[in-house]
């Protein structure tokens, strides 16, 4: 299967999948446009029934063995496929046009008015600083009902300040004067020695450009998001809204930005001469998870 209006339907279901005759099948993607998109769905359903002209194939998504789910927590409960049989003599390797429905469950909907409440009434659980997990979950799970339970490291009056290795400064890749903006603007979450996020900035001059060349595609996706309205976005721009205060901007200033621009046309232009498509709408045809990783494989 295959949705024939990939191109013009920027806000419906996309579509690439595969089924047999008894309802068993994997889904390679499934984009819904602004709500989020699913890779690698498989399925596990009843053997098509026909009615009159008409066949139906029930089916429900699993994800690795547990629900399929939306970014924002909503189930996908099941699909049902629907389609005409084919006239005597038919072509038998010919399209058919068939219906794709999809149910999707709010179950996740709890969770939302439990976090809402927790927002109202313990807003310093979600102070700006580090996330403490054991207390924001300690406080959901109470929020939820769920049994008590023990976490760890809740308390840590005891602990010793977190501290962060510093990276390695190279002065080949820190001198190279196309970079600069980079390490102006993405060095503070990407230019450590951690590998999450991406330490694209770190290592000597050739390390940084194959770093750059292996990040493109991804990069210019998250810098041209500031081009795109909130609501339509597949990814959260980068650099971040919450990082612009740090980097002495505002999101309406940096969004029109001639340093912006300066990032995102570098990347371009490293994607185009990777052999990879430049443009945002190409890259993300088979949707973000399928581009290449973000730093180069290691052994």
């Amino acid at each position: 299967m295959e949705c024939e209006s990939v191109a013009a339907a920027s806000h419906g279901v996309n579509l690439a999948g595969r089924f047999d005759e008894r309802g068993n099948g994997r889904i390679a993607w499934l984009n819904f446009g602004p709500a989020g998109q699913m890779r690698d769905l498989q399925f596990k359903g009843e053997a098509a029934r026909r009615t009159g002209a008409e066949y139906t194939l029930h089916a429900i998504p699993r994800k690795n063995g547990h629900a399929a789910r939306l970014p924002d927590g909503r189930a996908i409960a099941s699909v049902q496929i629907r389609w005409l049989a084919a006239a005597p003599h038919a072509n038998p390797s010919r399209p058919v046009k068939a219906r794709f429905d999809v149910v999707v469950l709010d179950d996740f909907a709890r969770v939302r008015q439990a976090i809402d409440r927790l927002l109202a009434n313990q807003p310093s659980l979600f102070d700006d600083g580090p996330l403490v997990r054991a207390s924001l979950m300690r406080a959901l799970f109470s929020e939820l009902g769920m049994p008590e339970r023990s976490w760890c490291c809740v308390d840590d009056t005891d602990m010793p300040p977190a501290l962060i290795d510093p990276p390695e400064v190279s002065a080949s890749a820190f001198e190279k004067r196309e970079w600069q903006p980079f390490f102006q603007y993405c060095a503070t979450c990407h230019f450590t020695r951690e590998r999450f996020p991406p330490n694209f900035l770190s290592g000597n001059a050739s390390q940084v450009e194959e770093n750059l060349r292996q990040c493109a595609p991804r990069m210019l996706v998250r810098l041209s998001a500031w081009r795109i309205p909130v609501e339509q976005r597949i990814k959260s721009p980068m650099p971040p809204a919450t990082a612009l205060a740090g980097l002495g901007t505002k999101t309406h200033r940096w969004a029109g930005s001639e340093e912006l621009e300066m990032l995102r046309a570098y990347v371009e232009g490293l994607s185009l001469r990777g052999g990879r498509p430049s443009t945002v709408a190409e890259l993300l045809k088979e949707g973000y998870e399928a581009l290449p990783r973000s730093l180069p494989g290691t052994n």
